[in-house]
């Protein structure tokens, strides 16, 4: 028994300073947050920091090796900016502080998250690499955050307008006495005279919205581009601490003045007479313009403006009016173009009653015509780029005198060329007409367009005296290539009849087209009282044939001629096309049967006078 009693006492004198002296035991880490309070909508750092410490404080951790630690945002709302990092070795109860980078986003919920931490390591003999988790415990806070939300201005260069700014409280707290302040400084805008001005928006609550109007002016020398007004808010909130926030910038585009549009000029004018110009404005801007008044000027000392200024009321946006001047021109004035200036003044729903705004909207150049008047038209004046031919254009004697040596000039130029630019007419008395011809060429890369050729006129009267007018505008058509290919079937005739001519219409074009129209200008010794036919429609590559009805003059002499077809037809968009004029041949001819019978007839007196002769002979001897 006493020898049991001694092996005890001698065990526990063994075992006692192994317990004192504590255990070795494996790298063990913890995190934590000395400030763990992040913020909804931002961008932060949070400090971790890490300790590798066995959770026993008598006991000690290994030294750990090659410790690389990496923040992730596991199951949190946040998005994790910092990488891995490499912290080499870390000893018992060594701590580290390791920043992340994250984004809270705007939505997030108040309350705690934590945050994993992946470290590596490795310790002790061996080279084996080992990882644990670890997580970092954070706050998001309560508090309101407000953000702008929308924007709508009408503000427009030169004039007075308003913003209105929608504010949302996106935050968790209700934020009390909220203001916002714009500020305009190093704009073109500004708040009545003022860099800044400010609105109450009062008290909102978690996803409550205010909305608030200020007075925006932009300077006359504003342009219509964004320009950013820089927006503060301020607020107090819910543990009542007073907060300035700023919220970024508001971008405004104030609006390009008020435009016009003068359409649909046409001016009478001749020498020593009164005429008017006529016109059309329409208002191309989106506001109305009031009080319209549209004004007329001209540095010309031959045109007498007899009312300089016309009233045409109030325009909305798109609205268009007609107006017309009273013009005199002076009788020792010579033909020619004449530059007048239209004008509008107006006032704006935002302007003082007073106040009234003023522009020069387009230069016109005016045609004054001698009294002794000629008009021209065109008779072919459709070409394809490339091509050359003749420029056929009537030209008529709209005056009570007659004129002689009659000279009209055509004034070719890019894309147009002629080298046979000048015509002659002997005479034309008042009413009468003549169609003159002129060289014209287009070059291969003119484009589709209508243009306007001019024509000046000279010629002399009874009385010998040179009268000038002009220049008269020709319009040409350059279009890409025809729509319609147009060829006879039929086009003989004979004079002193009722007849029909054939002519085959095809659609040579690549879409279909229908209300087909194809028209067709007698001339001199050929009337018609149908010279319009119709075709429902044409696919592309199909033709028809169409039929004209058509009087020959009974005194018309077997020639050939050349009879303008003109196609119109509507298109798939609805819009009407026209392709044209197309000469068609047509031949007048004596018919078969009635050239024989003169022959019968012309043998039989040639027969007869024979006879004659023979008795007469007969007789005499």
């Amino acid at each position: 028994m006493n020898r049991l009693a001694l092996l005890l006492v001698v065990c526990l004198l063994v075992v006692q300073p192994l317990v004192v002296a504590g255990a070795t035991r494996d790298p063990n880490f913890r995190a934590s947050v000395p400030e763990p309070t992040l913020f909804p909508g931002s961008e932060q750092t949070v400090v971790i920091e890490l300790v590798n410490d066995p959770d026993n404080v008598d006991n000690e951790a290994i030294t750990a090796r090659q410790v690389t630690v990496e923040a992730r945002a596991g199951e949190t709302p946040f998005t994790i900016l910092s990488g891995p990092r490499f912290l080499d070795r870390m000893v018992d109860s060594e701590r580290v502080s390791v920043p992340v980078r994250l984004v809270v986003p705007a939505d997030t919920e108040p309350g705690t998250y934590e945050i994993p931490l992946t470290v590596d390591y490795v310790f002790g003999d061996g080279n084996d690499e080992e990882s644990d988790t670890v997580r970092a415990t954070v706050r998001v806070a309560d508090q309101p955050r407000l953000r702008i939300v929308d924007t709508e201005s009408d503000v427009s260069v030169g004039e007075r307008g308003t913003v209105s700014v929608t504010v949302e409280n996106v935050g968790s707290a209700t934020a009390s006495d909220a203001r916002l302040a714009l500020s305009a400084a190093g704009t073109d805008l500004s708040f009545s005279g003022r860099e800044t001005a400010s609105r109450f928006l009062g008290r909102l609550a978690r996803d409550d919205r205010a909305t608030v109007t200020y007075t925006l002016s932009a300077d006359d020398d504003a342009r219509s581009e964004q320009y950013a007004l820089t927006a503060t808010a301020a607020y107090t909130d819910q543990n009542g601490f007073d907060v300035t926030r700023d919220l970024g910038a508001v971008g405004v585009t104030p609006q390009p003045e008020l435009q016009f549009a003068i359409g649909d000029v046409e001016a009478d004018l001749h020498t020593g007479v009164e005429s008017t110009v006529n016109g059309t404005l329409t208002n191309l801007g989106n506001r109305t313009a009031r009080n319209v008044v549209v004004t007329l000027s001209s540095p010309s000392t031959s045109l007498r403006l007899l009312e300089p200024s016309v009233p045409v009321g109030d325009l909305e946006p798109g609205e268009t009016r007609s107006f017309a001047f009273p013009v005199a021109v002076s009788a020792a004035a010579d033909g020619g173009p004449r530059p007048v200036t239209v004008g509008v003044e107006y006032r704006l729903d935002a302007d003082t009653a007073d106040q009234r705004r003023q522009r020069d909207v387009q230069v016109l150049s005016v045609p004054v015509a001698d009294d002794d008047l000629l008009s021209l038209s065109a008779v072919n004046a459709t070409y394809t780029p490339g091509t050359e031919g003749n420029l056929r254009v009537r030209v008529q004697n709209v005056g009570d005198r007659p004129l002689h040596d009659v000279e009209p000039r055509l004034g070719a130029s890019p894309p147009f060329a002629s080298e046979v630019p000048q015509a002659f007419v002997e005479s034309l008395g008042p009413g009468e007409s003549a169609t003159v011809a002129f060289d014209l060429s287009v070059s291969p890369d003119a484009v589709s367009n209508t243009h306007a050729l001019p024509v000046n006129v000279t010629a002399r009267t009874e009385a010998n005296r040179a009268v000038r007018t002009g220049p008269l505008t020709v319009p040409v058509t350059v279009v890409d290539r025809d729509l319609f290919s147009v060829t006879g079937v039929n086009t003989t005739v004979a004079p002193d009849s009722e007849t029909q001519i054939r002519v085959r219409v095809e659609n040579v074009g690549d879409k279909p087209l229908r209300d087909v129209k194809p028209q067709f200008g007698p001339a001199p010794p050929f009337t018609s009282e149908a010279p319009q036919t119709y075709v429902e429609s044409l696919a592309p590559g199909e033709s028809a044939v169409v039929t004209f009805q058509v009087s020959v003059a009974e005194d018309a002499v077997p020639s050939a001629h050349s009879l303008p077809v003109t196609v119109v037809a509507t298109d798939a968009d609805g819009d009407t096309v026209r392709d044209g004029p197309h000469d068609v041949a047509v031949t007048i001819a004596v018919e078969e049967g009635a050239a024989g019978s003169l022959v019968v007839l012309a043998v039989g007196i040639v027969v007869v006078a024979a006879i004659l002769g023979v008795g007469y002979w007969w007789l005499r001897h």
